[in-house]
């Protein structure tokens, strides 16, 4: 009798399986991955670096192109990372953008060996692929002049191309950025924003199989201090990830996906059929106590208007990425500030400071972000991801995913903002603070 008792107490025990859920973030393999910020120290041999980890879920042979987007989301440099089945690769980002070497990857068991769980054989995607993608002559790695080039755009300097920047003008020996992996089809150094890279249903460049899986860290040996985070998983649904009338204008999102803004509907009619990510969050905040560092956020932005960011004069940026609302709720849940609009979270990338880049009465309590576009008039939806970082004595961290409060494959019913607030998600109207939510 006493065995039943444990053996039915166990059963109690037993975790449900994962269930993906098309719309919200969960960590399961997807069709892309977004690593929201990334950051390598080009001066300094033992400075910060960024370490980017993919995964194969699947026992097949798996493709996959990583894209290097700079702070105006102007994709950089792509290459592609060849993964055998259950394969794991590791891409430190200073060996990219500090040295231009790629991953050395390709349809060979030197490179890539079939494991004893992999089926295989070797493939290289209809001839697409030599056997080493990372390595001259079969891939050379980027030239001088191209390195050059991924620097300037990655540090916010005038490109030797065009004398524009891609990112903003500031500290030449820190690159910064975000990055995409996609799943694909064929050994392409073609961006995302390229004609024929979507096509409805994954019969483009890119594929629909929900297969990658990783995560990141940003490390510096100097310091002996690393944080580590799980990048964030977009999966991909052919039957119903799709915007309805074919076009992707900021007007007619139904529903949102993740590339919607990055195509341009007239000369890249297809789809990505990948997930939107939402666009409306909750976060703790610690900016004193034990955490002498205090809260930073790395965020990822959906970007203004459609097709791929662009050079731009370097005295010039892009006009601020906007909020519809930000609110600090201390302990006590008194709101302590309502900004709507301040454009603390600028560019398609950030790294910003709670009590710095955006101001706080108290030491503790959550923030609350609407991030649409904050135009009174549309309230235009503007995916986003945010990774809050508390540390301390620049040895210790803690980082984890803020709580998204809204989906926006739901469709048009997603614009949570001061002028449409909604009762189950974020702040309600309250009639001791009238001003906050007119």
């Amino acid at each position: 009798m006493k065995k039943l008792v444990v053996a039915c107490g166990l059963a109690f025990l037993v975790p449900a399986a994962a269930r993906a859920e098309i719309g919200t973030p969960d960590v399961v393999p997807a069709a892309t991955l977004l690593l929201p910020r990334f950051e390598v120290d080009l001066a300094n041999p033992g400075g910060t670096t960024t370490l980017l980890s993919i995964n194969n879920a699947s026992d097949d042979v798996v493709l996959a192109s990583v894209t290097l987007w700079s702070e105006w989301a102007v994709p950089v440099v792509a290459f592609n990372v060849y993964l055998t089945g259950y394969d794991v690769h590791t891409v430190n980002l200073r060996d990219v953008i500090a040295f231009g070497d790629l991953p050395n990857t390709g349809p060979s068991n030197a490179l890539s060996s079939l494991g004893a769980f992999s089926v295989g054989p070797h493939s290289t995607f209809g001839g697409t692929c030599s056997a080493a993608l990372g390595a001259a002559p079969n891939h050379a790695n980027l030239s001088g002049m191209q390195l050059q080039v991924v620097q300037q755009a990655l540090t916010g300097q005038p490109l030797s191309t065009n004398g524009q920047c891609a990112s903003l003008p500031g500290d030449s020996t820190l690159a910064r950025g975000y990055a995409t992996v996609d799943v694909v089809r064929n050994c392409t150094p073609d961006f995302p924003d390229h004609v024929g890279y979507f096509v409805d249903g994954g019969q483009g460049t890119a594929g629909n199989a929900n297969v990658l899986w990783g995560d990141y860290f940003v490390v510096s040996p100097e310091e002996n201090f690393a944080q580590g985070y799980t990048l964030v998983h977009i999966e991909a649904d052919g039957a119903s990830l799709g915007v309805a009338d074919g076009a992707c204008d900021t007007v007619d999102r139904d529903p949102t996906t993740f590339y919607c803004t990055l195509r341009n509907p007239t000369t890249q009619p297809g789809e990505d059929n990948r997930e939107g990510l939402p666009s409306v969050y909750a976060t703790r905040y610690l900016a004193g106590g034990a955490f002498t560092g205090g809260t930073e956020l790395l965020a990822w932005r959906d970007k203004n208007g459609t097709g791929s960011g662009a050079t731009r004069n370097c005295a010039a940026p892009p006009t601020s990425l906007g909020e519809a609302q930000v609110v600090a709720f201390d302990e006590q849940e008194n709101p302590a500030l309502s900004l709507p609009g301040t454009g603390f979270l600028p560019y398609n990338t950030n790294r910003v400071r709670v009590g710095v880049d955006v101001a706080i009465d108290a030491p503790f309590g959550w923030l609350f972000l609407n991030l649409n576009d904050g135009n009174p008039a549309q309230e235009y939806f503007r995916q986003a991801h945010l990774t809050p970082t508390m540390s301390a004595e620049g040895r210790f961290s803690v980082g984890f995913d803020a709580f998204p409060l809204n989906n926006l494959t739901l469709g048009s019913d997603n614009r949570r903002g001061p002028r449409n607030p909604d009762p189950t998600l974020g702040p309600v109207p309250n009639p001791n603070t009238p001003t906050l939510f007119p």
